[in-house]
């Protein structure tokens, strides 16, 4: 009897280890993937720079529209350049390899507002500004704002950027059009208000209220400061979707391919929307032994 009970301990424990190294190497793997590197394309001379992400475990200088991302404290440093010349992460010589880096989280209302503590305070539901302002700005919608205000895509990029300060770091309608040095034409002018407009209304269109944004929160790095670099707002809408089924807590993935307590790992304190602080992994809530989806939907 004693060798039974002997032999059973033994499997348990290994069985234990097998699922502790497995759990602990998918959770590196997730966090692994969540890592970016934020840099300035180095285009423009002057403020709003042009801002793009890439994935730490593959870093390339792409200059596509789905890593396209905006500062989001207008207050701290802007992300380091990465000069033309170096499509390869790995050809750039030091220190100048040494870009930010940064978390990407699903973003929320309380989360955007815990990473922006200078948002507008009479909007009520900073999430729904930010996705109204990206929903009908740039790149989303840039043909529109070529359509109807005549804008090329760097114009349109530049007022999408002073419109999510307006809204990130309170800035006002004037100083964005006429006192902070933006040189805007009358058609930019425009385009600012309405997208202005758009997230002042923030009663979204059905389909928008199934969308966030993604927000890459400062970690470390950066040869030039090597601190205090602002966090950045994701450009593409992300859908809401709910989280699916899962089973034992170690199946079922969410609608960002995290599964179970995979979906909470590596977690951080964050607040959540009803206010409560808790422990939010990149794309859930570590919650008993099953991971949850961030509370960021009605």
């Amino acid at each position: 009897m004693k060798t039974k009970s002997f032999r059973k301990v033994l499997t348990t424990s290994a069985t234990c280890i097998v699922l502790a190294t497995s759990f602990a190497g998918g959770t590196l793997r997730v966090w692994a993937e969540q890592l970016y590197y934020g840099w300035n394309d180095g285009t423009r001379q002057s403020s709003p720079y042009f801002l793009y992400v890439s994935p730490k475990n593959a870093p390339k200088r792409e200059l596509k529209d789905e890593y396209v991302v905006y500062c989001f404290n207008k207050k701290l440093y802007w992300p380091d350049q990465w000069e033309s010349i170096y499509s390869n992460f790995n050809d750039i010589r030091s220190p100048y390899n040494d870009l930010p880096v940064y978390e990407k989280k699903l973003g929320y209302d309380g989360i955007f507002k815990q990473y922006a503590p200078d948002y507008k305070k009479d909007i009520s539901d900073i999430a729904s500004a930010l996705v109204a302002v990206l929903s009908n700005g740039y790149p989303t919608n840039k043909s529109q704002l070529s359509t109807s205000y005549h804008l090329n895509n760097d114009s349109s990029r530049k007022v999408t950027q002073l419109a999510i300060w307006y809204f990130s770091d309170s800035l006002t309608k004037e100083y964005l059009k006429d006192t902070g040095g933006y040189n805007l034409n009358d058609m930019e002018k425009k385009a600012l208000d309405f997208l202005i407009s758009k997230g002042e209304d923030s009663k979204l269109k059905s389909e928008q209220s199934n969308y966030s944004l993604d927000i890459y929160v400062y970690q470390s790095g950066g040869h030039d400061h090597m601190k205090d670099y602002q966090n950045l707002l994701g450009s593409t809408l992300i859908p809401k979707e709910p989280l699916k089924p899962q089973l034992g807590g170690f199946s079922g993935h969410n609608g960002n391919g995290l599964s179970g307590l995979e979906g909470g790992s590596s977690g951080s304190q964050e607040t959540n929307e009803d206010g409560k602080k808790g422990l939010i992994g990149f794309h859930g809530g570590l919650s008993g032994s099953e991971g949850k989806r961030d509370p960021f939907q009605d």
